[in-house]
Formats: C-alpha cells, structure tokens, sequence
C-alpha cells in the first residue's frame, strides 16, 4: 500500500468511489462532484488536496484536505484546513488505510502550515489521532411568531432569486468582504459557493443598498449586505418558514447579527466541529490582538502544554506587551503549568466545555482569556 496525492487523471475514478463508498449507508447521497463546488476541480492544484491510497495499483481509499484562512476580526486571520470526503471503498475496510490516511494527513497540517484542522465526523474514530468536539457557534432560531405584529407588506416579488448573474455575484462579493468575520475566498470561489446544487440564494435592493442571504433548506448558511433591504428580505423569509442560522461569537458581532439576534425565537449554543489543534504556538499567536485585549492589566507567565506531544509554549503578560514564544524552561515551579492532550487543549482554547483540569486549576490567565472566538461560515464546511 502507497500513499500520494491526487492527480487530474484521478478524478472520475475518486468521484465514483467516495460515492459509492457514502452510498454504503445512505443509497440517496448526492453525487460529490458538484458539492462544495469552490473545492473541486479537475485541475493539478484541486487535486493534490487528496490524499490518496493504493493497493495493488488500485485507489482504495482517500480524504481531501482543504485549506481555508479564516478572518477572526480586521485584523486577525487564522490559516486553518477542513478534513473532508474521507472513505474507504467497501471491499478494502477494516485493513488499516483509514488509519494510515489520517497520519499522513497530520503530517500534511504541519508541512502546510495549518494551525488547526476541523472536520465533521464521528468523536471516537477521529478523537484517537487528536481531535476533539470544540468551539462555541450561537445558533438562532427563527420563525413567524416573531414577526407576527410586524406589517405584512412584503412579497416574493419585492426580492430576486439569483439566477448566476455576473453584476450581482459581484455586488454579493463586495457586501461578503464588508463582513468583520468570514473565510477569505476570491470572486470565483465565492460565485462557485453560492452556485451549490442544494443554495438557493436570495437578493434584495428594497428601499435602497443591497443585502443577500444564502439558504439550504431551513437553514440560512450566509448573509451580507445592508442593514436596510437584510430586514425586508429576513421578514418575508421568517413570516413563511422557520430557520436556523449560525452567527459568529459576540465578540465579532455587528449590526447584522444584532438584528437577527432581535428575531430570535430560541438561542442554542454548538460545537464549531471536530478540531485538531496542529500548532498550539501559530495558533495563540494569530489570536494576540484578542489575547492583549482580554488579559489587560494582568501580569504573569502560563505555560500551556500538549502532553501527547513535545509542545510547550509559554504566554508572558507584562507592562512591556504580551510575548507568546515556544517554552523550552523544565521548572514547572516557575509560571504556572496546564497539561492537557491534544483533544482536551482544542477544548480548553475553544470551549464550550472545558476539561475537568482547567476547570480545578482555573488560573487567571484561562478565566480572562478563553475560550477563543472561532467560527466557519455555513457554505465553508467540506
């Protein structure tokens, strides 16, 4: 058995398997070629995103590694990847190439330089390669009770469905990079986005700006725009069908946010998914600016440690600035110490539920910090 990364030629062949090898256990699943459509291609550079393995010649099995740089605040970004496709064709499970994907596919986060990787998948399978069920996404409810006193002024032809439009895909981008918290795609990958099988992608100019919302079902995945025509596009949505709809943490929130958090008729609080932290240092580094702000006026050392792993870094608040840099001291009488593994760190950084350790010890670096903002649009899961 080898593994190696996908080539063009690969492509129809891995598109039938990771199909067929879905359809196992669920007969009606879509075929993969036109879903996530930004991700896919037939070209070099889409391709070797697979990890690929071969018995006897033959691909078996395989995952897609996609990375992503996701925008935490204006000036906060965060170069994370989404594990996603994962198979092993039917006749070849239960020998260990799933296994041994998923330890190349770790070596591939560090040679890529991913801080973390999130993927959406079973807790016991992924938690034994370091993944951990993490993150703090608020999730809305929404439906016609709130709306009910409100006038019913609105129609389905005050608003535009989108039908592939090249000015409005542009006008769409433009509102899409206004957001303060977002994934950073190109126009095309946006277009390709929105242009899903299963996106149904509303637009409005009524009274003036421009906004749009992406829908999936009962779930609205996106949103951007102004405040102004969003409103009259979110209540002729909400007076005709109840949907759900993830917002990113309050920290980052803006008028937006506000405004469907007024429409709410039931808040929830979600894992972000399944999350493998790969570099605890890249990963404290890209959140500083948040890390300076909520740990103003304390002074001290935390030294945080991966216990399955040779990872150490130590976080140093001073009057002169914060400085996080890899921590290499083995006097763990100095600063103060938390050990956690690889799974249980994804969940002291990200919540919701921290492990029982940190909650014990609860020193006041953890309580003024953590747990960090993170958040994965709708249409940026593979």
């Amino acid at each position: 058995m080898r593994i190696r990364k996908g080539k063009p030629e690969d492509y129809s062949m891995v598109m039938s398997r990771v199909l067929l090898s879905f359809c196992e256990n669920n007969p009606s699943h879509l075929p993969f070629d036109n879903l996530h459509p930004e991700t896919r291609g037939t070209d070099a550079k889409k391709m070797s995103q697979w990890l690929l393995a071969e018995e006897d010649g033959e691909i078996v099995a395989g995952m897609r590694i996609v990375p992503r740089t996701l925008k935490i605040t204006s000036r906060i970004k965060l170069e994370i990847s989404g594990l996603g496709d994962v198979f092993t064709y039917p006749p070849f499970r239960g020998k260990g190439f799933m296994r041994r994907l998923l330890e190349k596919s770790i070596e591939e986060f560090g040679n890529q330089g991913h801080a973390i990787n999130i993927l959406g998948g079973d807790r016991i399978r992924y938690g034994r390669y370091g993944w951990e069920t993490a993150g703090h996404e608020r999730k809305l409810q929404l439906g016609p009770r709130m709306v009910r006193f409100e006038e019913k002024n609105e129609q389905a032809s005050d608003f535009k469905r989108w039908d592939g439009n090249a000015g409005e895909a542009r006008k769409m981008y433009e509102a899409f990079q206004g957001l303060e918290c977002r994934s950073c795609r190109s126009f095309s990958e946006h277009s390709k986005a929105l242009s899903a099988p299963d996106v149904r992608v509303w637009i409005s100019e009524k009274g003036g700006g421009f906004a749009y919302a992406a829908l999936c079902r009962n779930r609205i995945l996106e949103y951007a725009g102004d405040i102004g025509p969003f409103e009259k596009l979110l209540v002729f949505l909400i007076r005709r069908s109840k949907f759900s709809v993830s917002i990113p943490p309050a920290e980052v929130e803006a008028p937006l946010e506000q405004l469907l958090v007024s429409h709410a008729s039931g808040f929830s609080v979600c894992p972000t998914g399944m999350i493998r932290i790969n570099s605890l240092l890249d990963v404290l580094k890209a959140y500083k600016q948040i890390l300076e702000r909520r740990l103003d006026g304390w002074h001290g050392r935390q030294v945080l440690h991966i216990t399955d792993s040779d990872e150490t870094v130590e976080v140093n608040s001073s009057p002169s600035g914060l400085s996080i840099k890899k921590y290499s001291e083995k006097d763990s009488k100095g600063p103060s110490v938390l050990e956690e593994t690889r799974p249980g760190m994804a969940r002291v950084l990200f919540g919701p539920f921290p492990p029982f350790s940190a909650k014990k010890a609860m020193p006041p670096f953890l309580r003024l910090s953590l747990p960090l903002p993170l958040y994965l649009g709708g249409l940026d899961h593979v």
